[in-house]
């Protein structure tokens, strides 16, 4: 019982979206469990799934059929209050669309979610993300990629038991890719599950599971 209750399982899911002229299916009787501390690198092109995949597993998007289970709870029973206090208590997310408050600054962003300022955790977040000199500017005055780095500090700023970053490595060098990386990778090993969508084969050198997208 207890390899259930700390698993996300998925159980013939699949999605489909409705366009003007066609009916689009991006996930077809996909099942996968995940265990808990497992590191997993989402593997595939832009358009694969990878994100619907992501919102699913972190209780943001209902498959059309097929079932996700989340520490034994059926996420497709539960109200739109349960589910937001379960995205609240056990995740971090980082997608590209959710981006940064323009009106804070870096470091009150990365403590956003705690609702209170953390200096001393967003300090050691930012210095190994190679980000500190810019805790004190604001999201426009920073690069692509050191956007990025804050809104993965966001996401791991709470050391959530489920950690959701889509394509956090985009627009990163190789050096500060793998030290984003190896940060999730020591959540992994402290706990955490960590769900990783790229198109970036390299990662999957750090992964516990590797799912391909594009073979589902």
């Amino acid at each position: 019982m207890e390899a259930i209750a700390n698993t996300i399982q998925l159980k013939n899911v699949s999605k489909a979206y409705s366009g003007i002229t066609a009916r689009n299916e991006v996930l077809k009787d996909f099942s996968y469990d995940f265990p808990q501390g497992s590191f997993n690198v989402i593997l595939g092109k832009s358009g694969s799934g990878k994100t619907t995949l992501l919102k699913m597993i972190g209780a943001l998007l209902h498959p059309t059929k097929g079932e996700v289970i989340f520490k034994g709870r059926k996420l497709g029973t539960l109200n739109f209050g349960e589910l937001a206090e379960i995205r609240r208590t056990h995740f971090g997310f980082m997608f590209q669309e959710a981006g940064l408050l323009s009106h804070l600054t870096n470091a009150e962003n990365i403590s956003f979610p705690k609702l209170l300022e953390n200096p001393e955790q967003t300090a050691e977040l930012a210095e190994y993300l190679g980000i500190s000199h810019r805790l004190h500017s604001f999201p426009e005055e920073c690069s692509l990629g050191e956007k990025q780095r804050v809104l993965l500090a966001r996401a791991m700023i709470n050391r959530p038991e489920y950690i959701i970053a889509d394509e956090p490595t985009a627009n990163l060098d190789w050096s500060n890719a793998l030290r984003s990386m190896e940060l999730l990778k020591g959540y992994s090993e402290k706990g955490s599950t960590i769900f990783v969508a790229t198109h970036d084969e390299r990662l999957t050198d750090l992964a516990t599971n590797i799912i391909k997208m594009d073979k589902l």
